[in-house]
């Protein structure tokens, strides 16, 4: 599937940015287990306040208990395109540093966390759609999360796929083009 990226790009970035997209349409084949592993290992050099590195992950592939689990618990609207995903990750954020201090960035470099997984599988030929379209609170409780943790997200990972058939017409059509972006001018604060 051939993505236009040139339709929103401003500025030159690098090509793995440039082609990184929340796509919808997913190969149902599996990943191999390297492939995860590097994407993982991709957010294990995020940075963190404190090298406080206060992000967890949840994979469960497609087939398992815990994959159907998680997509139960999608947002109708979500669970439309993610039947032939083969992997979930759940994000996880710790509430509290390593000293017990209300930890106020933790979302915030969770997500960096999050973007350079995202990055990794792009590199590797693959897409990562975060999604907070979910039950978080039943899901949570479900899964017996923590009370130390926060569900941050949901991400679909798969290979894209050029057969959009599974997916209704305005998501092929948001298969195929780059959404819209605020222009810099709109993203900087003047003081």
């Amino acid at each position: 599937m051939e993505i236009n990226i040139t339709n929103a790009i401003a500025h030159e970035v690098l090509e793995v940015i440039a082609h990184r997209k929340s796509i919808r349409a997913f190969k149902s084949e599996p990943i191999e287990q390297d492939k995860i592993n590097q994407i993982l290992e991709a957010a294990r050099w995020s940075f963190s306040s404190g090298n406080e590195q206060p992000w967890r992950f949840i994979v469960a592939h497609a087939g398992s208990v815990q994959w159907q689990l998680l997509f139960d618990h999608l947002a109708e609207g979500n669970q439309t395109w993610c039947k032939y995903v083969p992997v979930f990750v759940v994000t996880l954020a710790k509430k509290t540093t390593s000293k017990g201090n209300p930890y106020k960035h933790a979302w915030h470099d969770t997500g960096a966390a999050t973007m350079l997984m995202a990055i990794q599988a792009t590199g590797l030929g693959m897409q990562l759609h975060p999604m907070g379209g979910f039950k978080a609170a039943e899901l949570s409780s479900a899964l017996a999360i923590d009370e130390a943790y926060d569900l941050v997200c949901i991400s679909a990972l798969g290979y894209p796929n050029d057969d959009l058939s599974a997916l209704n017409e305005r998501q092929q059509a948001g298969e195929i083009t780059r959404s819209n972006r605020m222009p810099i001018e709109q993203l900087l604060i003047n003081i």
